[in-house]
């Protein structure tokens, strides 16, 4: 019987994928102590056996090193990345597992938030990634493939799932999670292009009548947006948030404009949606479209423009809901927590891993 882990997890806002992870770890009898500044979804903190708060670069390192005593491995979510490396300077001794749900790089031009980054992956021993892309990117980018990575989705946990038939069903496209408006960013602060949603509802709503629904991390846009048909739901907590999806006929899950990051990515909306029940509509997010391409989850669009005509085949949503509905429970945490633990093993050479540890020093 394979020896008890204890970790120690660290990030800034303690995001749904880190409690994702957390959840499912925990069923697997892995003892967590959480370090973090906040929880983005302040029910989840709730479900974290035991976690402590830091305020500022001085109280992380001070914290970190205290209660990494308690841990055979320091696992890092990003961003920001500078954690990561500062884990390892301050605890070299310490396996360190970079959990890398954003690269910076893929995000913002190519000379922006890089040294950081670099630092991450060079001191880091091994890597978590949300897609086969970014895995394929960071490993071909950084040069370090010689040590033990794993790709592990977003996905929930089976008991994350909600009841698909519990509420009424309504009409219309449901997107949760960013939306932007890129003239409001400071300057030298990414304009998330990607984000700006106004244009593309307002086409759906407005020229089309479909009912488009948005479930934003923030309310801050709402004024924004008011012109455009949509309808823009309070900060739902999240556990809401998944009952509500089930509601709706489709969900997008894609940018409002091209994006490469997208492209790459596989976004926690996307699980959620599934968990939901709900079937895909999906453009300029490839990987996304591969799942729902061979799962047949969902229809993958050549353009937004196409949303009109599938929305409109009602027996076409019909089939996509039932494949959903068949296929959801595949999609769970649970399904893939055991390729983490097994990385957990290898950091500490329980299997033969020989450790590879190059300086973090610039």
């Amino acid at each position: 019987m394979d020896q008890p882990i204890s970790v120690l997890v660290v990030s800034s806002h303690c995001c749904i994928r880190v409690v994702k992870q957390a959840m499912a770890l925990i069923r697997e009898g892995v003892n967590l102590l959480f370090l973090h500044q906040r929880t983005a979804n302040i029910e989840s903190q709730y479900m974290l056996p035991a976690f402590s708060l830091y305020e500022n670069e001085n109280d992380f390192a001070l914290k970190l090193q205290m209660h990494a005593e308690q841990a055979d491995i320091i696992h890092v979510h990003n961003m920001p990345d500078w954690m990561v490396w500062r884990a390892k300077d301050i605890c070299p001794d310490k396996p360190v597992v970079y959990d890398v749900h954003d690269i910076p790089s893929i995000m913002a031009p190519a000379d922006v938030l890089t040294r950081d980054e670099l630092k991450a992956f060079v001191s880091a021993d091994a890597y978590v990634f949300p897609s086969m892309s970014y895995e394929l990117f960071a490993l071909k980018t950084y040069g370090q493939a010689q040590k033990p990575s794993t790709v592990l989705y977003s996905m929930c946990t089976k008991g994350m799932f909600p009841e698909v038939d519990e509420f009424p069903r309504s009409n219309g496209i449901v997107y949760e999670g960013l939306i932007s408006v890129p003239e409001t960013r400071p300057a030298g602060v990414a304009r998330l292009e990607y984000g700006d949603f106004r244009g593309f509802v307002e086409n759906l709503c407005m020229k089309h009548k479909i009912p488009f629904h948005i479930y934003a991390g923030s309310n801050s846009w709402w004024p924004y947006y008011q012109h455009t048909g949509v309808c823009i739901h309070p900060s739902t907590p999240y556990f809401d948030l998944l009952r509500e999806l089930t509601r709706y006929e489709w969900a997008y899950v894609g940018p409002a404009k091209p994006c490469e990051q997208w492209n790459m990515a596989m976004p926690n909306k996307f699980f959620e949606s599934i968990a939901a029940g709900v079937p895909i509509l999906t453009c300029g997010a490839a990987e996304v479209a591969e799942w729902v391409a061979k799962y047949k989850i969902g229809v993958v669009l050549d353009s937004p423009e196409d949303i009109p005509k599938v929305y409109a085949d009602k027996d076409l949503q019909r089939k996509c809901r039932e494949s959903v509905l068949r296929h959801r429970f595949q999609f769970c945490m649970e399904a893939q927590i055991r390729q983490l633990i097994d990385l957990y093993h290898k950091v500490l050479r329980r299997d033969g891993y020989s450790e590879v540890r190059p300086s973090s020093q610039d």
